[in-house]
């Protein structure tokens, strides 16, 4: 069995209660609860499960070497138009070196965590 894996920066609590107040008056549309709200740096299709907690481990790990850095939500819209919007989109500044450096990491982290075999002798990135 495989699974959908999203690797995302989670926003920051402050952030999501301004997006929340700023999408209140639109209750009824299909947005996605506030717990779920993410900027995707990575995804993979088609993880194969067994592979699930070396990917966490080498995603912590990642992770834990970066810093924190300031992100500013700017600019935003939806898809597929505004009348039946389903996505709602944000534009992110700042981040300019770390963001790249995260998807990167993430993508390569993922690679090697589905290609890897088990047993002795396998590498860790």
């Amino acid at each position: 069995m495989s699974a959908r894996v999203f690797v995302a920066v989670r926003p920051a609590l402050h952030a999501v209660e301004d997006l929340v107040d700023f999408l209140e008056p639109r209750a009824g549309m299909p947005w996605t609860s506030p717990e779920q709200w993410h900027l995707t740096l990575g995804f993979a299709a088609a993880m194969p499960e067994h592979r699930l907690d070396d990917l966490a481990e080498r995603l912590t790990s990642l992770a834990a070497s970066t810093d924190p850095f300031p992100l500013r939500l700017r600019g935003g819209g939806c898809f597929p138009d505004a009348l039946a919007a389903r996505v709602l989109w944000l534009g992110v500044v700042g981040g300019e070196s770390d963001l790249p450096r995260l998807a990167e990491g993430s993508r390569t982290r993922s690679r090697s965590s589905a290609r890897r075999r088990t047993g002795a002798g396998s590498s860790r990135t």
